[in-house]
């Protein structure tokens, strides 16, 4: 069979473990030369074996993706090794990084309401593009004075039904094309609601969404071993001086932190076995990494009180 790639070149980022290292093998196999991006050193080398199998040409660099002058440069050593770059395929993540309280309204492409939530936005003086929810406990004066507002798109439903408000409006999200999400006022109230919101992330990280919930205390993300080769913690810009990390799936295999106070090398930890294994852990070093093969973790940076990030 006639392989598909043969005489290109490709670079593929993220491409240590997972879903970029997958992408490099299969490059390889119709024919492409390919050169491997990753943080990880270590696993980095032990992928480029595998790949180097198929009998192409195979680079593999181990470069810190966040400085750009230092990705700018790689490019221009491959163009310059390989002659041209005919293929660029990232499968690494890095997201916005930032304390809440430094986020201005231009940060934010939408602004999207939830029921009780309105309240908020109107204390805050916001508008809203978008309303969701039954509206069950926001108060009548509250949707009164958005209602006469003409550019909001509302997306109104019935109290008896299968969804929450909450899940609703990551539908919402997801249809108007939203990659990040920063959700306020999912913790603190009722349990139940609090929970679900929080299995939400799991929800809303396979189908593309990079949700974050914060609250005054807490920052809380979900990482997935097959979308999230690597999650990289830096310590300028953590929430607070705690990082914990605990099993949503019923086992998480193979977590390894660098950098970190109490640092893990291939640790299996389970729901029903040791699910406090990596509570409360701190950032050691200027940055810190997580990986880990199989399952997925909730992250939490989180304060004891303090008036603002650390």
């Amino acid at each position: 069979m006639e392989k598909l790639l043969v005489g290109k070149t490709a670079i593929v980022t993220g491409a240590a473990r997972g879903i970029g290292k997958a992408v490099a093998l299969k490059f390889a196999r119709e024919g492409a030369d390919v050169v491997m991006l990753d943080i990880l050193e270590k696993e980095l080398k032990e992928s480029k074996a595998e790949v180097e199998a198929f009998g192409t040409k195979v680079e593999a660099i181990a470069a810190d993706l966040t400085v750009e002058d230092l990705v700018m440069d790689t490019v221009d050593t491959v163009v310059r090794k390989f002659g041209t770059v005919d293929i660029l395929m990232n499968c690494a993540g890095i997201s916005r990084e930032m304390p809440l309280n430094e986020m201005s309204m231009e940060t934010f492409d939408k602004i999207i309401a939830v029921d009780a939530g309105l309240e908020a936005v109107k204390a805050l003086g916001l508008e809203p593009d978008m309303i969701v929810g039954d509206f069950d406990t926001v108060k009548p004066e509250v949707l009164a004075y958005y209602r006469r507002m003409e550019h909001i798109v509302w997306d109104t439903h019935q109290p008896e039904k299968d969804e929450t408000d909450t899940e609703l409006a990551f539908r919402d999200a997801l249809e108007a094309g939203c990659v990040f999400v920063d959700m306020l006022g999912a913790t603190g109230g009722r349990l139940d609601h609090e929970l679900s919101n929080i299995q939400l992330l799991a929800q809303g990280r396979k189908k593309g969404l990079r949700v974050t919930i914060y609250d005054a205390f807490n920052k809380i993300f979900l990482a997935d071993a097959e979308l999230d080769p690597q999650v990289v913690f830096e310590r300028e810009g953590l929430y607070g001086r705690y990082v914990s990390f605990l099993p949503v799936t019923e086992t998480v295999k193979g977590i390894t932190l660098t950098g970190f106070k109490y640092p893990l090398r291939e640790k299996d930890i389970s729901i029903l076995e040791n699910p406090s294994l990596c509570i409360s852990n701190e950032v050691l070093e200027e940055k810190a990494v997580l990986t880990f093969r199989s399952g997925l973790l909730l992250c939490v940076e989180s304060r004891d009180g303090e008036t603002g990030p650390v």
